[in-house]
């Protein structure tokens, strides 16, 4: 629905990542000049002063270009966002009545809004973190493979499996943050529905039946978040060591 703005959006990251490859080039040709030429002679300090001035422009011009992506991307997103949280709604309105006879509504409530705030991390995941990633990675092969080839393969080839491990590490994570999710929509169930539901306990004089009703459930919800932090620890610094690993690799090169 809004092809147009993702358009312009995608341009100015690709855009705003060129700028952030080229502007050293700026600086190594005011470093060369200087090295090479006469540090005294006005001309060779003219010229690395306006190199570096060009660096400092491009920068500029290229940051203002990441912040208008970013603009782009809150636009689109607020927008889709909207759409999202409007349509379950409507859905669920529209559900049968032993649907809602049968499920809490705390935890439909929980749901809807886990789903809405997912699809901001997920435009936030592409657009601002993997879009530039591969553009920046792409840029810097190119570079490295005219410059020195045997340290472009070397990173090609640590891309591929760094790319790999980062997908098949996220996807075994995914199946503990579902079952995460599953704890938190009950949490969030008994909360809602006991709340909602406060003149009934008190009728009966439980809320201390009901208080550690609800201690144990977020009990285990804090069992399956931790473990849930701790294996995205666990993969990040897998992944991280991979890296540390493929500089090396690089630096030795």
């Amino acid at each position: 629905k809004h092809l147009a703005m993702v358009i312009v959006m995608v341009l100015l990251q690709i855009l705003s990542t060129v700028g952030t490859l080229a502007q050293p080039f700026f600086y190594k040709n005011a470093i060369d000049a200087i090295v090479h030429g006469n540090p005294s002679d006005p001309a060779v300090v003219q010229y690395a002063v306006l190199m570096v001035s060009l660096g400092i422009a491009v920068a500029a011009l290229f940051l203002l270009m990441d912040q208008l992506s970013h603009l782009s991307i809150a636009w689109v997103e607020s927008r889709v966002m909207r759409a999202v949280w409007t349509d379950m709604f409507a859905k669920v309105q529209r559900l049968s009545t032993s649907f809602h006879v049968n499920e809490f509504a705390g935890a439909t409530s929980r749901k809807i809004g886990r789903g809405v705030d997912t699809v901001e991390g997920i435009i936030d995941r592409i657009c601002i973190h993997f879009l530039p990633a591969i553009t920046l990675v792409l840029g810097l092969m190119g570079v490295l493979w005219f410059y020195a080839p045997l340290i472009g393969m070397a990173m090609l080839a640590g891309i591929i499996v760094f790319t790999v491990l980062s997908i098949a590490l996220n996807l075994w994570l995914s199946s503990y943050y579902i079952w995460t999710d599953e704890q938190d929509t009950r949490v969030s169930a008994n909360m809602v529905d006991t709340i909602s539901a406060n003149a009934l306990v008190k009728s009966f004089a439980d809320e201390r039946g009901e208080d550690a009703r609800h201690d144990r459930g977020v009990a285990e919800w804090q069992k399956r978040q931790w473990k849930s932090w701790w294996m995205a620890t666990s993969f990040t610094l897998i992944q991280f060591m991979t890296l540390i690993a493929l500089e090396c690799i690089v630096l030795l090169l």
